[in-house]
């Protein structure tokens, strides 16, 4: 054995030597309290003499095994360190608003946490329909609208949240965990024309991660400026209030002016890209060319924009009588007179004004008839619609004088005269055929379901005649 080179840093002897008895193992205790060693040798093993030999140990009789057992136990132990964790780990410095931690989860490795961490930071999310990108508010947007890219999974979404098992994106995980994700809020920005959808997942005994998608959108103004006159929205808006109508009375069997009597009620139309039409009034009644043009709203969320829209197909109004045989007029309805002048040479009959204008006859009241008139009645005490009457009349001033004459109705035959407070009479340019140069007006009373109408002369030329009396009915297409 070699002794050691200095006492200051014994090195461990080549040769053990025996320990004590306080070494000895402990399944195998000494009885014999002689035998024990006192605490100062136990305490500090002797330095060896660098001039003598080592003491040979009282046990030297035990084996090779017993002695190195005994040697190892001796040796001192060096106390491990404690494990520290690394502060430089990237998944214990992500933001929370990203990023994801699981202290409690120790049946997921840290590789495993980390690929469930990476997967739901890499997620994406789509449309499922890009009409959902131009939804008209950002309140009307739903979870259920977003494509959760689930592979084989069909969300059941409840409160706007979906939860799904971490298997679904993560692959050979040890412990499957719950995750769910819910539609936080949707915002944009009408300069950009930009929105933004925030996310919230939620993984079982992590902290949430944020996830936003961004899109552009298409304004709702810009939808709306593209219903125009006879485009595709505008078009089919056109239909559907056609067969609304249609549903009620045939367009062909009634004028424009009937629709608005009728008071019809239109519903509130859905049209494309979400657009919706409500009914503002009744524009213009062209019932002369069978047409009506109604305003509408058109709107899209907090958008909207007002347009006319034309009907047409709806039965004209015009002359019964249009080549003024008679034929027509004598058909339908009866007329009568408060008088007429007659003589040993002429005669001037009410039924004249039935006649053809160029026939030469005129209706003339006799001149002793203070106040005038001329009746004309359905047939039979029958009912109907009197839109108005066409007069002729001498374009002579003694035969013509504007303003000489009301017009009064009678709703039921043998009924009570009701007069018409300004009608509208309006003259017409004269037709090349009137030879005689005569005078034409059209007036204007629109009325509905009366049996008559008579015009009174208050105030009468000097001669109070009449040339032509030509109702202006409806007429079917």
């Amino acid at each position: 054995m070699t002794n050691p080179q200095s006492s200051d840093s014994p090195k461990t002897p080549e040769t053990p030597k025996g320990p004590s008895n306080q070494d000895k193992p402990q399944d195998k205790p000494n009885t014999n309290e002689n035998s024990m060693t006192s605490p100062e040798n136990s305490d500090s093993p002797k330095t060896p003499d660098k001039t003598k030999n080592p003491e040979t140990p009282k046990d030297s009789g035990k084996s090779e095994s017993e002695k190195t057992l005994e040697n190892q136990s001796k040796e001192p132990k060096v106390p491990e360190t404690p494990k520290q964790e690394n502060p430089s780990d990237p998944q214990k410095n992500m933001d929370n608003s990203n990023s994801l931690e699981n202290p409690k989860n120790d049946n997921l490795t840290k590789e495993k946490q980390g690929k469930i961490i990476d997967a739901l930071k890499a997620h994406q999310i789509s449309f499922i329909d890009k009409d959902f990108m131009n939804n008209p508010d950002i309140s009307d947007y739903k979870l259920g609208q977003f494509n959760l890219n689930l592979a084989g999974e069909k969300p059941k979404i409840t409160d706007n949240s979906f939860t799904f098992k971490a298997s679904k994106i993560v692959q050979d995980l040890e412990k499957d965990v719950d995750i769910s994700i819910s539609l936080e809020k949707v915002t944009e920005n009408e300069v950009s024309k930009k929105r933004t959808a925030t996310f919230k997942i939620v993984a079982q005994g992590y902290e949430d991660i944020s996830k936003t998608l961004e899109w552009s959108y298409k304004t709702n103004q810009e939808f709306l400026n593209e219903v125009v006159k006879d485009g595709e929205i505008y078009k089919n808006l056109q239909r559907q209030v056609a067969e609304n109508i249609d549903e009620t009375k045939s367009r062909s069997q009634m004028i424009p002016l009937e629709l608005q009597k009728l008071n019809h009620s239109f519903k509130t139309i859905p049209l494309k890209y979400l657009i919706k039409a409500d009914f503002l009034k009744y524009h213009i009644i062209d019932d002369e060319n069978g047409k009506a043009h109604l305003k509408f709203k058109i709107s899209r969320g907090s958008s909207n924009k007002e347009i006319t829209l034309v009907i047409d197909g709806f039965a004209k109004v015009g002359i019964l009588d249009k080549d003024y045989s008679g034929t027509l007029r004598n058909q339908k309805f009866d007329v009568i007179a408060s008088s007429f002048w007659k003589d040993i040479f002429h005669q001037y009959p009410t039924s004249s004004v039935f006649r053809h204008y160029n026939s030469g006859y005129y209706w003339l009241a006799h001149w002793t008839d203070g106040e005038p008139w001329l009746q004309m009645s359905f047939k039979d005490d029958a009912q109907g619609l009197i839109y108005g009457f066409e007069l002729l009349f001498y374009k002579n001033p003694k035969y013509y004088k504007p303003n000489s004459y009301v017009v009064e109705y009678q709703e039921a035959a043998n009924g009570e005269w009701k007069t018409i407070d300004n009608p509208e009479i309006w003259p017409k340019t004269t037709n090349e055929d009137f030879k005689c140069g005569l005078v034409r007006e059209h007036v204007i009373i629109k009325k509905d379901k009366i049996h008559a109408i008579r015009i009174k002369f208050v105030n009468k030329p000097y001669y109070s005649s009449i040339v032509s009396l030509n109702p202006i009915v409806a007429q079917q297409n």
